[in-house]
C-alpha cells in the first residue's frame, strides 16, 4: 500500500508533499518534530482550542519528552550523530519501571526538561528541523541552494505561498519563535488526527528498527504503555510452587513464602516488553527493587532454570486438568512440544538457549 493510500486525500492540499517529508530520513528530528506538532494539536483539541500558533520552544520540549522513553527508558539508539540522544543523555531524570504508566511521571519528565532545557541544548533543536520539514513543498526553489541559505529561503517561500492555492503546512512568525499552521492544514490534521498520527508512528518505528535491528518489540517501545498487565496468573503459578517446596530467592537466598514475594522479569521488561511466564521468577521484594532494570549475572541463570524445572514438575503433578493452559507459555516461548516440556534436560537447554543471547544482546545495548 502506498503512502498516498494511507493518508486521506484533500483537493486543497499538497498531500504528496506531506507524504514525502520523511523520505531519506537520516536522523530523528523531522519525525519527532512532526509528532510534537500532532501532540500540540491533540492537546488543543482536548482543551477546546483551535490554535494555529505553536511555540517552537514547546515543540522542542515535546520532542525531547517523546524521545526520552525509547532512548533512555528502553535503551534504543537514535544513531551516532543524533543530537536529541545527546541532549537526553545529559538530562537528570529517572523513573522506575513500575512508574512508567503513571501520568504523573510524564508531567515530571516535562518539568525536568523545561528546567534543564538550556543546559542540555534544547534550543539547538530549533535551528534546522522546523525549516527542513517544509523542504518537500519547495523542492524546485531549494534545489542547488547552499545549506547556509536554506532556512531564510524557507521562511520567505512559506510566507509567500501561505496565501496561494498550494500552501505549506505552516509559516513562521515574524520573530521566528513560532510556527503558524495554515487553516486548511490545521483542519486536515485535526479531522484526520488518528490516521496521520498512525502514519508518523509507523515511520518512527521503521526508523528505530533500522537503527536497532536486533532489538525486540520496537512497536512497544515508541511511548509508555497506557497500563501494564496484572501478573495474577503468573503469581498464582508461583504461589502453588512455593506451597509445595521451600522456595528461595535466586538473588538474595532469602526464603519465599506464598503470597509474600515479588515477580521479577529476569530479562528486564524494558528490554523484552512482555510478561511471559518463562521469563518471570519469584524474588525477595528488596532484592527485586535492588536489581531494578539490570541484567542478572550469568551465575544466576542456573538457579533460574532449576526453579522453572521445579515449577513445571509441580504443576504437572498438581494441576492435570488445567495443565495444557498452564504450560502453553513454555511451549510457545521455548518452541517445545507438549512431550518435550516434560523432559528437564530439553527444557533446561531451551531456557539457556533463549536467555543467554537475550542477556548478551541487552548488555551490548547498554543494560547494566
Amino acid at each position: 500500500m502506498s503512502i498516498n493510500q494511507i493518508l486521506p486525500d484533500d483537493p486543497q492540499l499538497n498531500i504528496s508533499a506531506l507524504s514525502s517529508i520523511f523520505s531519506n530520513t537520516t536522523n530523528s528530528y523531522k519525525l519527532l518534530f512532526f509528532l510534537a506538532i500532532m501532540e500540540e494539536i491533540k492537546t488543543n483539541l482536548i482543551q477546546g482550542e483551535n490554535s494555529q500558533r505553536l511555540q517552537l520552544n514547546n515543540l522542542s520540549i515535546r520532542m525531547l519528552q517523546f524521545a526520552w522513553y525509547p532512548h533512555r527508558f528502553f535503551n534504543l539508539s537514535f544513531g551516532i550523530q543524533d543530537k536529541i540522544a545527546r541532549s537526553l543523555d545529559m538530562l537528570n531524570f529517572d523513573i522506575q519501571g513500575s512508574a512508567i504508566t503513571n501520568s504523573k511521571s510524564f508531567e515530571e519528565l516535562r518539568t525536568a526538561i523545561e528546567e534543564q532545557f538550556n543546559r542540555i541544548g534544547g534550543k539547538s533543536l530549533e535551528r534546522y528541523v522546523p525549516y527542513r520539514l517544509l523542504s518537500p513543498f519547495f523542492t524546485k526553489e531549494l534545489k542547488g541552494l547552499p545549506d547556509a541559505k536554506v532556512n531564510n529561503k524557507v521562511i520567505e517561500l512559506s510566507s509567500q505561498s501561505f496565501v496561494t492555492n498550494a500552501p505549506p503546512i505552516y509559516r513562521f512568525s515574524d520573530d521566528h519563535s513560532s510556527i503558524i499552521l495554515h487553516d486548511n492544514w490545521l483542519n486536515y490534521l485535526s479531522n484526520n488526527w488518528r490516521i496521520v498520527q498512525g502514519w508518523v508512528l509507523f515511520e518512527w518505528a521503521n526508523y528505530l528498527q533500522k537503527k536497532n535491528p536486533s532489538t525486540p518489540a520496537i512497536l512497544n517501545k515508541l511511548q509508555p504503555p497506557a497500563s501494564r498487565s496484572p501478573l495474577k496468573k503468573q503469581t498464582d503459578y508461583w504461589n502453588l510452587v512455593s506451597e509445595n517446596i521451600n522456595l528461595f530467592c535466586i538473588y538474595s537466598n532469602q526464603p519465599l513464602m506464598s503470597g509474600d514475594f515479588a515477580l521479577d522479569h529476569f530479562i528486564p521488561w524494558s528490554f523484552i516488553c512482555h510478561d511471559e511466564l518463562w521469563n518471570l521468577i519469584p524474588a525477595d521484594p528488596i532484592a527485586n527493587i535492588k536489581k531494578g532494570r539490570a541484567i542478572p549475572s550469568e551465575n544466576k541463570l542456573k538457579p533460574f532454570i532449576e526453579q522453572h524445572l521445579i515449577g513445571i514438575e509441580i504443576h504437572h503433578s498438581k494441576n492435570r486438568k488445567s495443565w495444557p493452559r498452564i504450560v502453553q507459555p513454555y511451549l510457545e516461548g521455548l518452541s517445545l512440544s507438549a512431550d518435550e516440556v516434560l523432559n528437564p534436560d530439553l527444557v533446561a537447554a531451551a531456557l539457556e538457549g533463549k536467555m543467554k543471547p537475550l542477556m548478551s544482546l541487552a548488555k551490548n545495548l547498554g543494560y547494566q
